[in-house]
């Protein structure tokens, strides 16, 4: 069980890249941002403390007083009521304790307090108002006032805040944008890896837990076995249906479970909610999408940050070859015949995606992106309201050690391997194109882990990790 986990861990942790030279905020830009409060938008499944190196790197640049976090009441909550958690005035947030907001000893900074009698009293605050509130009780305890002993004036609090929203906390911030109790209060919105078209790991997780996927997956499962043990000692002719139930048994007793432990790890506890809204084939994310800022609201600056590098879902292919996900021949034939393979930037990108293919999809991640967010929907393509004031940035997740590895290797394993065959008598046939991609892949992973163990794990997973990238080098995409 732990090796079928291993390889499966071995597929996400394929891409790595460099690590870059930290950078600092140039005075201009600490002078800018100090005309607003930044508020860090964490995303579903998440809390506060996934902004804690970019919160720090800000407040180490000269922005202290001017940073905040907070967390939504439910991480799985829909969409809709993260909006409402975040700025709307009259909701009476279920996240919000009683607690004195000035208390920083019976109060940590990312909690939110109630309205009334210092925190402790009222109705729950939305993020913003209590942005509003911490940056005052700031000012007079360590900012301007302290010598006075005084609150900020009304013109001396930033009347605008600039959001930098993770993953699905870009679309809680959106709802925020595009509902009627808007308050025209809003900057500029970075959002970094969020699925603004959705995202098809929700395609793919509505197909894991369908009772027809799993029956489907365990018979096509069968089949492939009893070839590959035909193949493999050499004997020819259909296979009994005895043995492909025999086959589909094992494979259903033991693979699947692990397959489905290692996804829910993945992406089913991402929850239910929220991750239905994320579904590319839905309303809501049309919805969203196509309605506008409240009318006569200030215009919105956005600053979209995409990862890439990764094989994500593809849910067209997803719909189409979910029966062949227990299938390595299968999956390894139909994955190089999709379209969106061949447009993968890096050859170890396709090499995941073969493997991902083999050993939990079915030829299923061949777009380009993150993992979880194809690359397209962190960018927002076709969204009206990013076809102006908008500039996108992009983070390559990609080594260049590994790149030229299995360029020079991924033949060099092909043609031993038809050698091997050639020498012991057998046909070469399809289980060289299987085994020279999970050879040649898993023993370069296996030197470059071997070489950077903690680089490798680090960038694994380009989407949570795009956050801390943000803010490297020279000059960072956070400037």
């Amino acid at each position: 069980m732990k090796l079928f986990k291993f390889l499966t861990i071995i597929i996400l942790l394929l891409v790595a890249l460099a690590g870059m030279a930290r950078a600092t905020i140039d005075n201009n830009d600490i002078d800018y941002a100090k005309n607003h409060l930044i508020v860090l938008v964490h995303g579903i499944g998440d809390d506060h403390s996934c902004f804690d190196n970019v919160k720090k790197y800000l407040l180490d640049n000269g922005l202290e007083g001017y940073v905040y976090a907070y967390e939504f009441f439910d991480p799985f909550l829909n969409i809709e009521k993260d909006g409402w958690e975040f700025g709307d005035r009259s909701y009476n947030n279920p996240e919000a304790v009683s607690k004195p907001s000035d208390n920083k000893t019976l109060r940590d900074d990312w909690e939110i307090t109630k309205r009334e009698n210092n925190g402790k009293g009222g109705s729950g605050k939305c993020w913003l108002e209590q942005a509003r509130e911490d940056f005052r009780i700031w000012f007079k305890k360590y900012g301007p006032g302290k010598e006075e002993d005084r609150y900020p004036a009304e013109n001396e609090i930033p009347s605008k805040y600039l959001l930098i929203a993770h993953s699905e906390g870009g679309l809680g911030a959106r709802s925020y944008l595009t509902a009627n109790y808007y308050n025209n209060d809003v900057i500029k919105l970075i959002t970094i890896d969020t699925p603004h078209l959705g995202t098809d790991a929700v395609i793919y997780k509505k197909l894991l837990y369908s009772t027809e996927s799993q029956v489907g997956t365990a018979l096509a499962a069968g089949a492939g076995l009893t070839y590959i043990t035909m193949s493999l000692m050499g004997k020819t002719g259909a296979p009994s249906l005895q043995d492909i139930y025999f086959d589909a048994a094992i494979f259903a007793a033991i693979v699947s479970p692990v397959e489905q432990l290692v996804l829910r790890d993945v992406i089913a506890t991402w929850g239910d909610p929220g991750l239905r809204e994320m579904d590319p084939d839905g309303d809501y994310i049309k919805t969203l999408n196509s309605t506008p800022v409240k009318n006569g609201s200030d215009p919105i600056e956005y600053r979209l940050i995409s990862a890439y590098g990764v094989p994500s879902p593809d849910g067209k292919t997803i719909k189409e070859l979910n029966a062949l996900k227990g299938v390595p021949l299968l999956a390894t034939i139909y994955t190089p015949m999709q379209s969106n393979f061949w447009q993968l930037s890096s050859t170890q990108a396709k090499m995941a995606s073969i493997m991902i293919g083999v050993f939990v999809g079915g030829g299923t991640f061949t777009k380009d992106g993150s993992f979880l967010v194809e690359r397209a929907s962190s960018k927002g393509e076709g969204i009206e309201a990013f076809r102006s004031n908008t500039e996108i940035y992009e983070q390559k997740f990609y080594n260049e050690e590994l790149e030229k590895y299995l360029n020079d290797v991924v033949p060099d394993t092909l043609a031993a391997l038809i050698t091997i065959h050639a020498f012991f008598g057998f046909n070469p046939g399809m289980n060289v194109i299987y085994w020279a991609p999970v050879i040649a892949t898993g023993t370069g992973f296996a030197a470059h882990m071997n070489a950077n163990e903690n680089e490798v794990l680090y960038n694994a997973f380009a989407h949570a990790n795009i956050i801390s990238k943000i803010q490297k080098g020279s000059p960072s995409i956070l400037e």
